[in-house]
């Protein structure tokens, strides 16, 4: 059994979205979207190329405003706040491709990620020495983050989305160019955030195999429209799933 299937997350509603829909001129890139996600949950999204996850994802987080439909964190309706807002509101997001400062070290770039928080520099930095050891970066603080692994780049976008203190962290790809043992580590280390660390984590990833090991739920896109939702397992033995992506070559 995996450990997400055995810590069951059956918490409040954290985050909830309505029916939200998002145009771009004639194209519609997400639309009649519903979700709920819960306190304490790992929640999977999923789709083929094209399927609309990384709209919905900018969606979420503030980064663009909805055509219509409403969003609601923590029972306040946020549609069309900013990402800064959102972000101070607890939820925080990582990004596709690593946006790190490369010729700083990795110890600045964390400190980044506390700027919102009113603390001393002191606590500032034992924010950072906090979450480096939670990340497996606590060796590699004053190491220039261009110089950095593929794999310690992208614990180094988690942590600095950790340094911001979140109650919900998005991650979006964060597998994306990891190999073998860096997977099972990344994953670890998501189980840990949430049943040591309290957080609630929505997952876009590619990685099916990854996402049906680490998610509570899964819930699946296509075409900009809720396709599937539900168990990991029941999800991928799901007929309109599977045609889904078969349909696109995958």
């Amino acid at each position: 059994m995996s450990a997400a299937a055995s810590t069951p997350a059956g918490g409040e509603v954290i985050l909830r979205a309505e029916k939200l829909e998002r145009r771009f001129g004639g194209l519609t890139a997400v639309s009649d979207f519903s979700f709920e996600l819960r306190e304490g949950e790992i929640l999977g999204l999923i789709g083929p190329n094209g399927a609309g996850k990384s709209t919905t994802f900018n969606l979420i987080s503030g980064f663009i405003r909805p055509s219509s439909g409403r969003l609601f964190l923590k029972g306040r309706d946020i549609t069309g706040a900013s990402a800064k807002k959102i972000s101070r509101l607890g939820l925080v997001r990582t990004f596709q491709h690593d946006s790190l400062l490369s010729e700083m070290s990795v110890a600045d770039n964390i400190l980044i990620g506390t700027y919102h928080q009113r603390l001393a520099h002191d606590k500032r930095m034992e924010k950072v020495r906090e979450v480096a050891s939670m990340t497996g970066l606590a060796d590699h603080l004053e190491t220039i983050a261009g110089n950095l692994p593929h794999g310690l780049q992208r614990m180094l976008s988690i942590a600095i989305a950790l340094a911001a203190e979140p109650q919900i962290l998005c991650l979006d790809e964060p597998l994306t160019g990891l190999q073998g043992a860096e997977v099972g580590a990344a994953l670890d280390l998501f189980e840990r955030l949430r049943t040591k660390h309290g957080l609630t984590i929505l997952l876009v990833e590619h990685n099916m195999r990854a996402v049906m090991r680490a998610c509570d739920r899964v819930i699946v896109l296509n075409y900009g429209r809720l396709l599937a939702e539900g168990p990991p397992e029941a999800v991928s033995r799901d007929e309109t799933v599977i045609e889904a992506y078969l349909g696109r070559g995958r």
